[in-house]
């Protein structure tokens, strides 16, 4: 895939000397300050139409996301992850005694909130029991006890904080005493269910699974990548280490699982630093070069690109995109992901050029805090360009 990419640039140059000039003076316009990374390819013909400094390393912020995302979907059981299950540890007596405990697994639900604890409810409600011997009880070993994102790089201070990681979720974690929060809730919903724990010690014989829930995988990616979701984005990270090396998931696991698949899909260790799932860290490092293997990689799949291309904002619609490009004839006809940190902004999309052939932009800026708008602007307008004159 590697050489691939350079027998394209090497080989293939669709636009004229003039037309070139003409990109090459627009990002002239921007302070010399600033650090360039860009690729734009016609996926339609396997063609490189533009490119500049592909190698450069740049912070990409949120762009960091899409790898997430990529590597989630390349795990071959991805569709059975987030799932909540419910079990009872012993029989139902005819009584509607149940003579064991309730036993919630959680395995990282980041949706998981009122109406799903509800619905447990609902679930044992439906089972006839009215009074649990035992315990409730949080089964949380699908993750260790780590709670911290994936890595925190030595004296770095986050411009951005995540909630706890953990495999029990609730309302995104957001109250430092979630666990208790919930356990709280669940006590409230079912005595108003008229269902009683006696919480009693009662040592389990075994589990017998009466429910599940499973949330839409692709509403939680698609949350992710068009709302930037930086806490969605450390738990699918670590659900990858989880789902491939086995539990309790762990951060190495994680770390170890992505090497694996950057390495799959061709992108060397030296030309990538990935140090969370979200790309909140300024320790990051991408260009564009790695951002195309990757997309090559996912294009070549046209029933996963398909999938994944629905996980983008669309321009001057939702997301992150929501507000960029709203004078512009690609209102709604751009789909991408935006990166953006102090003086960090990054644009990766897809889209149909005037002459209908499928286009896609990598444009990563790195400058001052001062020129985050004109870079922004610069993105746009080269996009526009591609789209009017390709």
């Amino acid at each position: 895939m590697v050489n691939k990419l350079f027998l394209l640039i090497s080989l293939t140059f669709l636009f004229n000397f003039a037309q070139k000039s003409e990109i090459d003076k627009m990002i002239s316009e921007i302070p010399s300050v600033t650090k360039t990374s860009i690729i734009i390819s016609d996926f339609s013909k396997d063609k490189i139409i533009y490119s500049r400094n592909i190698d450069k390393k740049i912070i990409p912020a949120s762009i960091v996301k899409i790898f997430t995302a990529a590597m989630f979907l390349d795990l071959p059981n991805s569709e059975n992850a987030f799932k909540t299950s419910i079990f009872i540890s012993d029989s139902i007596f005819p009584n509607h005694q149940l003579n064991g405990n309730l036993i919630i697994v959680f395995r990282a639900n980041p949706l998981f909130d009122e109406k799903e604890a509800r619905s447990i409810v609902q679930a044992i409600k439906n089972l006839g029991i009215k009074e649990v011997r035992g315990k409730l009880i949080f089964d949380e070993s699908y993750f260790d006890s780590d709670s911290a994102k994936i890595v925190h790089q030595k004296g770095e201070k986050d411009n951005l904080k995540v909630p706890p990681i953990s495999a029990l979720i609730y309302k995104r974690n957001r109250n430092p005493k979630f666990r208790f929060e919930l356990h709280e809730f669940f006590k409230s919903e079912f005595a108003k269910n008229g269902i009683i724990f006696k919480e009693n010690e009662i040592e389990s014989k075994g589990k017998i699974l009466i429910s599940e829930i499973k949330p839409n995988v692709d509403e939680i990616l698609a949350k992710m990548l068009k709302e930037s979701d930086n806490f969605i984005a450390e738990i699918v990270l670590k659900i990858c280490g989880t789902e491939f090396w086995g539990i309790p998931g762990e951060n190495e696991k994680s770390i170890s699982v992505r090497n694996l698949f950057l390495s799959k899909i061709g992108i060397e260790k030296n030309s990538i630093r990935l140090v969370d799932g979200s790309g909140i860290s300024r320790h990051n490092q991408i260009s564009a070069k790695s951002v195309f293997q990757l997309i090559e990689y996912l294009h070549s799949n046209s029933k996963k690109w398909e999938r994944f291309v629905n996980f983008f904002s669309i321009s001057g619609i939702d997301g992150t995109l929501k507000n960029r490009f709203l004078d512009s004839e690609l209102k709604g006809k751009f789909k991408g992901k935006t990166g953006m940190l102090f003086a960090t902004s990054a644009l990766v999309g897809i889209f149909t050029s005037k002459n209908g052939d499928e286009i896609l932009s990598i444009i990563l800026f790195e400058t001052d805090g001062n020129n985050s708008d004109k870079v922004n602007n610069l993105q746009e307008k080269l996009v526009e360009y591609f789209y009017k004159n390709y």
